[in-house]
Protein backbone atom coordinates (compact mmCIF):
# COMPACT_ATOMS: atom_id res chain seq x y z
CA UNK A 1 0.00 0.00 0.00
CA UNK A 2 2.69 2.48 0.89
CA UNK A 3 4.65 1.74 -2.30
CA UNK A 4 1.58 2.28 -4.43
CA UNK A 5 0.78 5.53 -2.71
CA UNK A 6 4.36 6.75 -3.17
CA UNK A 7 4.30 5.88 -6.82
CA UNK A 8 0.99 7.65 -7.27
CA UNK A 9 2.34 10.74 -5.63
CA UNK A 10 5.65 10.76 -7.55
CA UNK A 11 4.21 10.36 -11.09
CA UNK A 12 2.36 13.70 -11.23
CA UNK A 13 5.35 15.48 -9.79
CA UNK A 14 7.65 13.92 -12.36
CA UNK A 15 5.34 14.77 -15.26
CA UNK A 16 5.07 18.36 -14.07
CA UNK A 17 8.81 18.71 -13.81
CA UNK A 18 9.36 17.36 -17.33
CA UNK A 19 6.71 19.67 -18.74
CA UNK A 20 8.26 22.70 -17.08
CA UNK A 21 11.70 21.78 -18.39
CA UNK A 22 10.36 21.34 -21.93
CA UNK A 23 8.59 24.69 -21.86
CA UNK A 24 11.72 26.38 -20.57
CA UNK A 25 13.82 24.84 -23.30
CA UNK A 26 11.30 25.83 -25.95
CA UNK A 27 11.24 29.36 -24.62
CA UNK A 28 15.01 29.62 -24.76
CA UNK A 29 15.15 28.24 -28.29
CA UNK A 30 12.38 30.54 -29.52
CA UNK A 31 14.30 33.68 -28.53
CA UNK A 32 15.92 35.01 -31.71
CA UNK A 33 19.66 35.28 -31.55
CA UNK A 34 20.26 38.82 -32.78
CA UNK A 35 23.60 39.85 -34.30
CA UNK A 36 24.51 36.23 -34.96
CA UNK A 37 25.31 34.21 -38.04
CA UNK A 38 22.62 31.96 -39.43
CA UNK A 39 21.88 29.30 -42.00
CA UNK A 40 18.77 27.81 -43.56
CA UNK A 41 18.78 24.69 -45.72
CA UNK A 42 15.79 23.62 -47.79
CA UNK A 43 13.32 25.43 -45.57
CA UNK A 44 14.82 24.17 -42.31
CA UNK A 45 16.26 26.64 -39.84
CA UNK A 46 14.42 29.70 -41.08
CA UNK A 47 14.75 32.85 -39.01
CA UNK A 48 14.39 36.58 -39.41
CA UNK A 49 17.91 36.73 -40.84
CA UNK A 50 17.99 33.56 -42.95
CA UNK A 51 15.18 32.06 -45.03
CA UNK A 52 15.01 29.35 -47.65
CA UNK A 53 12.44 27.09 -49.31
CA UNK A 54 12.47 23.34 -50.02
CA UNK A 55 14.76 23.89 -53.05
CA UNK A 56 17.15 26.63 -51.87
CA UNK A 57 19.94 27.42 -49.40
CA UNK A 58 20.70 30.60 -47.43
CA UNK A 59 23.82 31.25 -45.33
CA UNK A 60 24.84 34.50 -43.60
CA UNK A 61 28.07 34.86 -41.64
CA UNK A 62 28.73 38.02 -39.69
CA UNK A 63 27.07 40.39 -37.30
CA UNK A 64 23.65 41.46 -38.59
CA UNK A 65 24.26 39.63 -41.85
CA UNK A 66 21.20 38.33 -43.75
CA UNK A 67 20.60 35.78 -46.50
CA UNK A 68 17.25 35.03 -48.15
CA UNK A 69 16.95 32.38 -50.85
CA UNK A 70 13.34 32.72 -51.89
CA UNK A 71 13.69 31.48 -55.46
CA UNK A 72 13.54 27.98 -56.87
CA UNK A 73 16.81 26.07 -56.98
CA UNK A 74 18.78 29.09 -55.82
CA UNK A 75 21.36 29.98 -53.19
CA UNK A 76 22.21 33.12 -51.25
CA UNK A 77 25.47 33.43 -49.35
CA UNK A 78 27.05 36.45 -47.69
CA UNK A 79 30.06 37.05 -45.47
CA UNK A 80 30.62 40.20 -43.47
CA UNK A 81 28.76 42.23 -40.88
CA UNK A 82 25.83 44.25 -42.12
CA UNK A 83 25.81 42.56 -45.54
CA UNK A 84 22.92 40.82 -47.26
CA UNK A 85 22.31 38.42 -50.14
CA UNK A 86 19.02 37.38 -51.73
CA UNK A 87 17.67 35.41 -54.65
CA UNK A 88 14.33 35.09 -56.39
CA UNK A 89 13.20 33.50 -59.62
CA UNK A 90 14.80 30.30 -60.94
CA UNK A 91 18.39 28.96 -60.89
CA UNK A 92 19.98 32.10 -59.43
CA UNK A 93 23.01 32.65 -57.21
CA UNK A 94 23.93 35.67 -55.06
CA UNK A 95 27.31 35.74 -53.32
CA UNK A 96 28.81 38.44 -51.13
CA UNK A 97 32.43 37.91 -50.08
CA UNK A 98 33.13 40.87 -47.86
CA UNK A 99 35.54 41.75 -45.11
CA UNK A 100 34.52 39.76 -42.01
CA UNK A 101 36.73 41.93 -39.81
CA UNK A 102 35.31 45.30 -40.82
CA UNK A 103 35.03 47.66 -37.85
CA UNK A 104 31.69 49.03 -39.04
CA UNK A 105 28.71 47.46 -40.84
CA UNK A 106 29.20 47.18 -44.58
CA UNK A 107 25.60 48.04 -45.47
CA UNK A 108 25.74 46.38 -48.86
CA UNK A 109 23.42 44.06 -50.76
CA UNK A 110 23.75 41.41 -53.43
CA UNK A 111 20.72 40.06 -55.28
CA UNK A 112 19.95 37.81 -58.24
CA UNK A 113 16.54 37.44 -59.91
CA UNK A 114 14.87 36.29 -63.08
CA UNK A 115 16.37 33.15 -64.56
CA UNK A 116 20.01 32.02 -64.59
CA UNK A 117 21.47 35.14 -63.02
CA UNK A 118 24.67 35.58 -61.03
CA UNK A 119 25.48 38.46 -58.67
CA UNK A 120 28.88 38.62 -56.95
CA UNK A 121 30.21 41.28 -54.59
CA UNK A 122 33.74 41.54 -53.24
CA UNK A 123 34.44 43.67 -50.19
CA UNK A 124 31.74 46.17 -51.01
CA UNK A 125 30.77 48.99 -48.68
CA UNK A 126 27.56 51.01 -48.98
CA UNK A 127 27.06 49.39 -52.36
CA UNK A 128 24.66 47.14 -54.22
CA UNK A 129 25.09 44.48 -56.91
CA UNK A 130 22.03 43.37 -58.88
CA UNK A 131 21.79 40.69 -61.57
CA UNK A 132 18.26 40.32 -62.88
CA UNK A 133 15.10 41.30 -61.08
CA UNK A 134 11.84 39.68 -60.09
CA UNK A 135 10.60 36.13 -60.45
CA UNK A 136 11.15 33.53 -63.11
CA UNK A 137 8.60 35.20 -65.40
CA UNK A 138 10.04 38.73 -65.15
CA UNK A 139 11.79 38.47 -68.51
CA UNK A 140 15.30 38.89 -67.06
CA UNK A 141 17.43 35.98 -68.23
CA UNK A 142 21.13 35.20 -68.06
CA UNK A 143 22.51 38.33 -66.39
CA UNK A 144 25.86 38.65 -64.60
CA UNK A 145 26.86 41.52 -62.30
CA UNK A 146 30.19 41.76 -60.46
CA UNK A 147 31.11 44.55 -58.07
CA UNK A 148 34.35 45.08 -56.21
CA UNK A 149 34.68 48.27 -54.20
CA UNK A 150 37.40 48.12 -51.56
CA UNK A 151 35.98 49.81 -48.51
CA UNK A 152 39.31 50.60 -46.90
CA UNK A 153 40.77 52.22 -50.02
CA UNK A 154 38.01 54.07 -51.78
CA UNK A 155 34.70 53.66 -49.97
CA UNK A 156 31.42 54.94 -51.18
CA UNK A 157 28.04 54.28 -52.67
CA UNK A 158 28.44 52.28 -55.84
CA UNK A 159 25.71 50.47 -57.77
CA UNK A 160 26.33 47.68 -60.24
CA UNK A 161 23.40 46.21 -62.13
CA UNK A 162 22.67 43.98 -65.11
CA UNK A 163 19.04 43.55 -66.09
CA UNK A 164 17.36 42.32 -69.25
CA UNK A 165 18.65 39.44 -71.35
CA UNK A 166 22.25 38.28 -71.54
CA UNK A 167 23.99 41.29 -69.99
CA UNK A 168 27.37 41.58 -68.27
CA UNK A 169 28.16 44.45 -65.89
CA UNK A 170 31.42 44.84 -63.99
CA UNK A 171 32.53 47.53 -61.58
CA UNK A 172 36.09 46.91 -60.42
CA UNK A 173 37.50 49.36 -57.89
CA UNK A 174 35.07 52.02 -59.01
CA UNK A 175 34.02 53.93 -55.92
CA UNK A 176 31.06 56.31 -55.94
CA UNK A 177 30.12 55.12 -59.40
CA UNK A 178 26.93 53.87 -61.04
CA UNK A 179 27.42 51.13 -63.62
CA UNK A 180 24.13 50.08 -65.20
CA UNK A 181 23.41 47.84 -68.15
CA UNK A 182 19.77 47.19 -69.00
CA UNK A 183 18.87 45.76 -72.39
CA UNK A 184 19.96 42.82 -74.52
CA UNK A 185 23.51 41.60 -75.02
CA UNK A 186 25.12 44.56 -73.28
CA UNK A 187 28.65 44.73 -71.85
CA UNK A 188 29.30 47.52 -69.34
CA UNK A 189 32.73 47.66 -67.68
CA UNK A 190 34.22 50.16 -65.24
CA UNK A 191 37.79 49.61 -64.01
CA UNK A 192 39.40 52.09 -61.62
CA UNK A 193 36.85 54.72 -62.51
CA UNK A 194 35.67 56.79 -59.57
CA UNK A 195 32.73 59.20 -59.44
CA UNK A 196 31.66 57.98 -62.86
CA UNK A 197 28.30 57.09 -64.41
CA UNK A 198 27.94 54.42 -67.08
CA UNK A 199 24.47 53.92 -68.59
CA UNK A 200 24.10 51.22 -71.22
CA UNK A 201 20.81 50.65 -73.05
CA UNK A 202 19.59 49.08 -76.26
CA UNK A 203 20.91 46.05 -78.11
CA UNK A 204 24.43 44.62 -78.26
CA UNK A 205 26.25 47.73 -77.09
CA UNK A 206 29.53 48.09 -75.26
CA UNK A 207 30.59 50.77 -72.76
CA UNK A 208 34.10 50.78 -71.29
CA UNK A 209 35.66 53.13 -68.76
CA UNK A 210 39.24 52.53 -67.61
CA UNK A 211 41.20 54.67 -65.13
CA UNK A 212 38.99 57.71 -65.37
CA UNK A 213 37.35 60.11 -62.93
CA UNK A 214 34.26 62.31 -62.95
CA UNK A 215 33.06 61.13 -66.34
CA UNK A 216 29.75 60.18 -67.94
CA UNK A 217 29.39 57.52 -70.61
CA UNK A 218 26.03 56.67 -72.13
CA UNK A 219 24.11 55.57 -75.20
CA UNK A 220 20.78 56.38 -73.61
CA UNK A 221 20.21 59.40 -75.88
CA UNK A 222 17.93 60.00 -78.85
CA UNK A 223 16.49 56.75 -80.14
CA UNK A 224 18.98 54.65 -78.23
CA UNK A 225 21.74 52.60 -79.81
CA UNK A 226 22.38 49.27 -81.48
CA UNK A 227 25.83 47.84 -82.00
CA UNK A 228 27.54 50.92 -80.57
CA UNK A 229 30.70 51.38 -78.53
CA UNK A 230 31.41 54.15 -76.03
CA UNK A 231 34.77 54.27 -74.25
CA UNK A 232 36.91 56.51 -72.06
CA UNK A 233 40.51 55.58 -71.24
CA UNK A 234 42.94 57.52 -69.04
CA UNK A 235 41.00 60.75 -68.73
CA UNK A 236 38.76 62.77 -66.50
CA UNK A 237 35.80 65.14 -66.65
CA UNK A 238 34.73 63.70 -70.00
CA UNK A 239 31.24 63.19 -71.44
CA UNK A 240 31.03 60.55 -74.15
CA UNK A 241 27.80 59.41 -75.78
CA UNK A 242 26.59 57.56 -78.85
CA UNK A 243 23.17 57.05 -80.38
CA UNK A 244 21.83 55.18 -83.36
CA UNK A 245 23.27 52.06 -84.96
CA UNK A 246 27.00 51.36 -85.37
CA UNK A 247 28.14 54.50 -83.58
CA UNK A 248 31.58 54.67 -81.96
CA UNK A 249 32.51 57.51 -79.62
CA UNK A 250 35.48 57.67 -77.32
CA UNK A 251 38.34 59.51 -75.67
CA UNK A 252 41.87 58.40 -74.83
CA UNK A 253 44.33 60.32 -72.65
CA UNK A 254 42.04 63.34 -72.76
CA UNK A 255 40.40 65.67 -70.24
CA UNK A 256 37.38 67.99 -70.29
CA UNK A 257 36.03 66.64 -73.56
CA UNK A 258 32.48 66.19 -74.86
CA UNK A 259 32.29 63.62 -77.64
CA UNK A 260 29.07 62.64 -79.41
CA UNK A 261 28.45 60.32 -82.33
CA UNK A 262 24.95 60.10 -83.80
CA UNK A 263 24.38 57.28 -86.23
CA UNK A 264 27.00 55.21 -88.06
CA UNK A 265 30.48 56.64 -87.76
CA UNK A 266 33.49 57.14 -85.52
CA UNK A 267 34.31 60.11 -83.29
CA UNK A 268 37.43 59.63 -81.16
CA UNK A 269 39.61 62.21 -79.45
CA UNK A 270 43.14 61.39 -78.36
CA UNK A 271 45.42 63.59 -76.26
CA UNK A 272 42.99 66.50 -76.04
CA UNK A 273 42.50 68.95 -73.19
CA UNK A 274 45.60 67.94 -71.24
CA UNK A 275 47.16 70.64 -69.08
CA UNK A 276 44.57 73.09 -70.31
CA UNK A 277 45.24 75.36 -67.37
CA UNK A 278 48.89 75.67 -68.39
CA UNK A 279 47.94 76.41 -71.96
CA UNK A 280 45.41 78.96 -70.76
CA UNK A 281 48.03 80.71 -68.64
CA UNK A 282 50.60 80.79 -71.47
CA UNK A 283 48.73 83.29 -73.71
CA UNK A 284 48.17 85.51 -70.70
CA UNK A 285 51.91 85.70 -70.05
CA UNK A 286 52.62 86.31 -73.72
CA UNK A 287 50.08 89.09 -73.88
CA UNK A 288 51.53 90.62 -70.74
CA UNK A 289 54.99 90.52 -72.29
CA UNK A 290 53.59 92.05 -75.43
CA UNK A 291 51.99 94.79 -73.38
CA UNK A 292 55.27 95.44 -71.62
CA UNK A 293 57.06 95.53 -74.95
CA UNK A 294 54.66 97.98 -76.57
CA UNK A 295 55.92 101.12 -74.75
CA UNK A 296 59.51 100.19 -75.61
CA UNK A 297 58.54 99.61 -79.21
CA UNK A 298 56.73 102.93 -79.26
CA UNK A 299 59.74 104.66 -77.75
CA UNK A 300 62.11 103.07 -80.24
CA UNK A 301 59.75 103.98 -83.05
CA UNK A 302 59.54 107.62 -81.97
CA UNK A 303 63.31 107.76 -81.45
CA UNK A 304 63.91 106.26 -84.85
CA UNK A 305 61.69 108.85 -86.50
CA UNK A 306 63.44 111.67 -84.74
CA UNK A 307 66.93 110.34 -85.32
CA UNK A 308 66.24 109.36 -88.89
CA UNK A 309 63.83 112.01 -90.09
CA UNK A 310 64.99 115.13 -88.26
CA UNK A 311 68.70 114.82 -88.99
CA UNK A 312 68.07 113.99 -92.60
CA UNK A 313 65.83 117.00 -92.86
CA UNK A 314 68.41 119.16 -91.14
CA UNK A 315 71.12 117.72 -93.29
CA UNK A 316 69.04 118.47 -96.34
CA UNK A 317 68.49 121.98 -95.17
CA UNK A 318 72.17 122.45 -94.43
CA UNK A 319 73.22 121.02 -97.78
CA UNK A 320 70.75 123.23 -99.55
CA UNK A 321 71.86 126.31 -97.65
CA UNK A 322 75.50 125.41 -98.17
CA UNK A 323 74.91 124.85 -101.86
CA UNK A 324 73.04 128.10 -102.17
CA UNK A 325 75.67 129.88 -100.12
CA UNK A 326 78.47 128.52 -102.25
CA UNK A 327 76.53 129.33 -105.39
CA UNK A 328 75.96 132.82 -104.09
CA UNK A 329 79.62 133.23 -103.30
CA UNK A 330 80.59 131.99 -106.74
CA UNK A 331 78.16 134.31 -108.42
CA UNK A 332 79.33 137.21 -106.29
CA UNK A 333 82.95 136.42 -106.96
CA UNK A 334 82.30 136.11 -110.65
CA UNK A 335 80.47 139.38 -110.60
CA UNK A 336 83.22 141.02 -108.65
CA UNK A 337 85.84 139.50 -110.91
CA UNK A 338 84.08 140.78 -113.99
CA UNK A 339 83.86 144.25 -112.47
CA UNK A 340 87.55 144.35 -111.65
CA UNK A 341 88.58 143.36 -115.16
CA UNK A 342 86.80 146.36 -116.67
CA UNK A 343 88.78 148.83 -114.62
CA UNK A 344 91.97 147.10 -115.80
CA UNK A 345 90.83 147.65 -119.35
CA UNK A 346 90.14 151.26 -118.55
CA UNK A 347 93.58 151.62 -117.04
CA UNK A 348 95.06 150.15 -120.19
CA UNK A 349 93.16 152.67 -122.26
CA UNK A 350 94.31 155.48 -120.08
CA UNK A 351 97.83 154.33 -120.41
CA UNK A 352 97.48 154.30 -124.17
CA UNK A 353 95.96 157.71 -124.08
CA UNK A 354 98.79 158.96 -122.00
CA UNK A 355 101.30 157.53 -124.37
Amino acid sequence: MNRCAASKLNIPVLVGALTAAALAAATVESIPSANASCASFFGIGNSSQCTSNPTSIAIALGENAEAHADGILGAAFTLGGGSSASTSGLFNLAVGLNNPFASSPLNNSTSAGGVLSLAVAFDNENSSVVAGRGGWNSGDIGNVAVGWVVGGLNPGDATTSATGVGNLTENILGANSNVDGSGTGLVTVNVLGGYTNLTNRGWFNHITNIVSLNSTLTNDVGDGATGSWVFNVLGQDNTVQASGPLAIAGTAISDNQTVTQNGPGVNIRVGKGLASSARTAAPASVSAAALRAEPNAAASTSTGTKSDGAPSAGAGKKSDSAASASAGKKSDSRASTGGSKKPKTAKAGSRRSRG
